[in-house]
């Protein structure tokens, strides 16, 4: 097992420079305009707050008092988010199909590796890596936020909240990690356009339902904008307020804080989603016939 997680890791080493070192250009560039452009970027944070509250929060925003490096993270972290996990879950398709397709997999099962041992040594290599990733660009970007901060108070207390977004991140990135194992090994995807409309609908059709109450929102500000009466609207759609819950993305939301309850629940249901996920993945991956 230790020489599939090391030779995994081997292909996985680069990517993670590479996508770290992509992922802090953003927060660079805001760095480098909070310490010379500051101003500009107070004013540019309160021209979004003129917009009607059911418009921004729409767009993921809460109400925030100082626009400063730490607010316009959290937009950065809001959006990168969903292509950080976007990307990881089509990788699974290409490190399932790589040993596969070059052959060297039949050479490992006729040595004294099982095919539990390879998908499992795939499945940690791929949480390795993204956890790593992860982990190094916030760090990047909690550095950046000291240089950014010369000129700005609290920055301990900053970095502190931070810190629960980088465990939401984690997890939810292992919720969907483990959905998009079982379906490729289940489907198995060797055609890159389908896997790519599995992973959107996994990650932007769950976003799209969890975030179908804000939507109602800006309805009902416009129809009351318009004066244009819905009585027995709001109590009929009303539902969708628990829909939030449908996508982990809205989970990460750097703007939303949980309590300690939620959090318990959401890191619950990442264990056993995890565990369930790998057990099932070795039992498909086991039975199924490689042909390629």
């Amino acid at each position: 097992m230790g020489y599939l997680l090391r030779r995994e890791m081997r292909y996985k080493r680069g990517d993670i420079v590479r996508d770290v070192l992509m992922r802090l250009a953003a927060p660079m560039f805001c760095m480098l305009a909070c310490m010379f452009a500051s101003e500009a970027l107070k004013v540019f944070g309160g021209y979004i707050y003129m917009l009607p509250e059911p418009a921004y929060r729409l767009l993921g925003l809460e109400k925030e008092l100082y626009y400063n490096y730490w607010f316009y993270i959290k937009i950065i972290i809001m959006f990168s988010n969903a292509y950080i996990i976007w990307n990881m879950c089509n990788d699974v398709f290409y490190d399932l199909a790589r040993d596969e397709k070059n052959g060297s997999l039949f050479f490992m099962c006729n040595q004294l590796y099982k095919r539990k041992q390879i998908i499992i040594s795939k499945y940690i290599a791929s949480a390795v890596s993204f956890v790593m990733s992860y982990v190094l660009w916030f760090a990047g970007m909690m550095l950046m936020g000291f240089a950014a901060g010369m000129k700005l108070g609290g920055i301990g207390e900053h970095i502190k909240q931070m810190l629960p977004m980088l465990y939401g991140g984690i997890i939810t990135g292992f919720i969907f990690l483990s959905f998009t194992y079982v379906y490729a090994i289940y489907k198995r995807r060797k055609d890159e356009n389908q896997a790519s409309v599995f992973v959107n609908c996994i990650i932007f059709g769950t976003l799209t339902a969890g975030n179908l109450y804000k939507v109602r929102d800006v309805l009902f500000w416009m129809m009351d904008y318009f004066k244009k009466p819905h009585p027995g609207l709001s109590a009929k759609l009303a539902f969708l307020d628990g829909l939030k819950w449908v996508s982990p993305l809205s989970w990460m939301n750097p703007f939303s804080v949980h309590d300690r309850k939620e959090w318990l629940v959401m890191t619950s249901a990442a264990l056993v989603i995890s565990c369930l996920s790998v057990a099932a993945a070795v039992l498909l991956y086991e039975k199924r016939t490689l042909d390629y």
